[in-house]
């Protein structure tokens, strides 16, 4: 899978990506670390999200490895989703995912800010996920909007549970 980045995009979430996101540390408790099944599969549990930047270079990453990842347990929120539109990704039912509109965290983003980093963690999604996100899942910035695994799974994402 290829992930198109307009110029203005790009230039604006890439090389500024340190002043409009920074990163957080997610309480010990609040995430159980991601874990390898073998050593080219990365099974995510209980992912609370963090830094969009974080999670792009991750995400290249795995791609370039050509890791699956499989969304098997409890929560992936906020940039954990944009695990979603990876052709190696696959989640259960019983998952529960929650999505929120971008937020920085110290300051507000502005207009323009907060649409360029919709468009961006949008690419990340598979169709039907990406068209609902761009018209209603990136309107919360409090909070989350609440996704079952298997609802994802009825739009189209890949079920871990099949082969």
């Amino acid at each position: 899978m290829t992930i198109h980045v307009p110029r203005q995009v790009a230039h604006v979430c890439v090389s500024t990506a340190a002043f409009f996101m920074s990163v957080t540390t997610p309480p010990a408790w609040a995430n159980t670390p991601p874990h390898a099944a073998d050593e080219n599969t990365l099974i995510v549990r209980n992912d609370p999200g963090g830094s969009v930047r974080k999670r792009f270079e991750q995400i290249k990453q795995l791609q370039a490895e050509g890791t699956k990842i499989e969304i098997r347990e409890g929560f992936c929120l906020s940039s954990c989703t944009m695990y979603l539109g990876l052709e190696n990704t696959c989640v259960v039912g019983d998952a529960r995912f929650g999505f929120h509109g971008p937020q920085r965290f110290a300051g507000k983003l502005t207009r323009e800010q907060f649409k360029e980093w919709s468009i961006f963690i949008a690419q990340f999604y598979p169709a039907p996920i990406k068209e609902w996100y761009l018209e209603q899942g990136h309107t919360k910035v409090n909070g989350y909007y609440k996704i079952s695994g298997a609802e994802l799974i009825r739009l189209g994402v890949q079920s871990c549970d099949e082969p």
